[in-house]
């Protein structure tokens, strides 16, 4: 006879370890299945990247990021419970302002000093500003208050849908605006949005869910941006931060993903009065079927747990790839019609290790007090490098370790959309060898004539090959997608209740749902494609299933009450 639950929570990321503490926290029995060898989900971190310069040794305690990076927000309301976990567990953070030092570059243009000064990111980010010297700076017709995410905070949603490229037609941005447009609407939503008439699929590869995804060049919805409060989140964006730890009088940064592991510690932890979490890692849910009034669910290596309740966290691109397999009667038309709406946005993630910081900290758009360079092309898309890159070069890179003078250097692509189609098919040195040049073109005044030598300013692991480490989400079996967006296609009134209708357990229980692409549904101050957002999922879907596991009959109610 298998061992029995109160819940069992599927996946450990850090909606599953979160929701799964609050269980236990409410005297409940509870197992976390999680399908591979670690916790933490999308948020992964890797100890081994970094080399002494020769290549010949790891330089311990400088982890790269290979998913979640950043904690996007700022301390305080509405982010206050996500700000006080991470104070609970022992963390800081360090703050990083990006709004005033991101190098924006556009190759070819004669005047490279005026590259990004003033930031071309910011006429983008903001709203509610006067933007009339940015206009005759980038030359783009002057509107009052006509900036890209003021027009997505400000979409009227009683009209008719439209594309992001349709909508940045409508602003008439020209110049160095228009491709910088594109690109800020690309680098914060891992949908399509091309400038060309080229159509690209974005579907994860060998996927299931190919059906729902269809060749397009311009496919994310503007209603779906501020019905997911993304315009609230760039404001937010004017500084990023990194997990830390204080040491002394010191801040040493951390993995991120030892914040759902020390999470995950206070739900393993035997306390009075408590029941012990348990957690079976290499355990691959293959079904969920009904029994008695809960479920059974058997594991790929053939083992069965029974429960009176059952959490899922899996991605959209899980979800949407084997959710009918898995959950049979359980996962129903009007949960797999949401695909249709909500897609799974594949991304990727490539770090490389310079010798020598070719990033200026000196130059005036990104000073010495500043420990973070931010690099951006927003027209790389359209430069061809023939027999290199001939899809286009990727547009978006940053430093992995700032305040750091005597190395590591560290430059990360982070690659969705467009970008993630440029690269995925290349190999680890060609997509080495693609962002050294993409970084020459930013930082060497004259690649024609003294052209960089990457032999000699790259970090090598060996003679033919250099230290490159990439991390594709899309590629990834049990994620299959970096995060959730909505696209176009359908009314309004679908995509306003999509996310809902994806998280809603009324049809499913006592089966629940949970993880970043619910979380605006769970509250809506919260994004998704961010671990706020699936950590607050987790949070408040905790108290759904106490509360079903409480009084089953008044569970509608209860339900239908709190989230009107």
């Amino acid at each position: 006879m298998s061992e029995h639950f109160d819940c069992i929570v599927l996946g450990a990321g850090i909606a599953g370890v979160v929701a799964a503490r609050e269980l236990k926290n409410a005297g409940k029995k509870v197992l976390i299945l999680e399908a591979t060898k670690h916790a933490g989900g999308r948020m992964r971190s890797m100890e081994d990247f970094v080399l002494t310069n020769d290549g010949r040794e790891v330089r311990e305690g400088l982890p790269i990021e290979e998913g979640a990076h950043f904690i996007h927000v700022k301390d305080g309301n509405p982010y206050k419970k996500y700000g006080d976990e991470i104070r609970q567990q022992g963390f800081d953070r360090i703050e990083l302002n990006k709004g005033t030092k991101v190098r924006v570059a556009y190759p070819g243009d004669p005047d490279r000093e005026n590259w990004g000064f003033p930031p071309a990111a910011r006429f983008a980010h903001v709203y509610d500003s006067d933007l009339g010297n940015l206009g005759g700076l980038f030359n783009f017709s002057f509107k009052e208050k006509n900036s890209l995410f003021d027009a997505i905070k400000k979409f009227d949603l009683s009209k008719q849908d439209q594309t992001a490229g349709e909508l940045v037609k409508t602003l008439a941005y020209r110049g160095k605006a228009a491709p910088m447009s594109c690109y800020a609407i690309s680098a914060h939503t891992p949908g399509i949005l091309a400038t060309g008439t080229e159509k690209f699929k974005l579907c994860p590869p060998k996927h299931a869910g190919d059906q729902w995804c269809d060749a397009v060049n311009d496919n994310i919805s503007v209603a779906g941006l501020k019905v997911d409060k993304i315009p609230e989140q760039i404001f937010d964006e004017q500084a990023e931060y990194r997990i830390c730890r204080n040491t002394g009088n010191d801040k040493v940064i951390c993995r991120f993903d030892e914040l759902p592991n020390a999470i995950l510690q206070e739900f393993v932890k035997k306390e009075p009065g408590k029941i012990q979490g348990q957690i079976l890692y290499e355990h691959e849910v293959i079904k969920v079927e009904k029994w008695d009034t809960g479920v059974r669910i058997t594991a790929g290596n053939g083992k069965d747990f029974t429960a009176d309740s059952l959490l899922c966290t899996f991605s959209v691109g899980i979800l949407m790839h084997k959710g009918s397999k898995i959950f049979g009667q359980f996962f129903p038309k009007e949960k797999q019609d949401v695909f249709q709406i909500i897609k799974p946005g594949p991304i990727a993630k490539i770090s490389i290790q310079f010798k020598d910081c070719v990033w200026d900290y000196n130059q005036r758009i990104n000073n010495l007090d500043n420990g973070m360079a931010l690099l951006v092309n927003p027209t790389g898309p359209e430069q061809k490098i023939l027999g290199l890159a001939d899809k286009g070069l990727p547009r978006t890179f940053f430093t992995a370790f700032p305040n750091l003078e005597n190395g590591p250097y560290v430059i990360t692509a982070l690659l969705m959309g467009v970008d993630y189609l440029i690269m995925k098919d290349v190999d680890d040195k060609k997509a080495a060898e693609i962002m050294f040049r993409c970084i020459e073109k930013i930082y060497n005044p004259h690649p024609e004539r003294n052209p960089w030598d990457w032999k000699q300013m790259l970090v090598w692991k060996s003679e033919n090959e250099p230290n490159v480490h990439r991390t594709d989400w899309g590629k990834d079996p049990w994620t299959r997608c970096g995060n959730s967006y909505i696209s176009y296609g359908k009314s309004i009134a679908e995509i306003i209740m999509a996310r809902e209708t994806l998280k809603n357990p009324l049809a499913t229980l006592p089966v629940f749902w949970a993880g970043e692409a619910t979380a605006p549904a769970y509250d809506s101050q919260y994004q998704p494609l961010s671990v706020h957002g699936a950590y607050i999922s987790g949070i408040e879907v905790a108290k759904d299933v106490d509360q079903f596991l409480m009084n089953r009959a008044s569970f509608g109610q209860y339900y239908k009450n709190k989230y009107k």
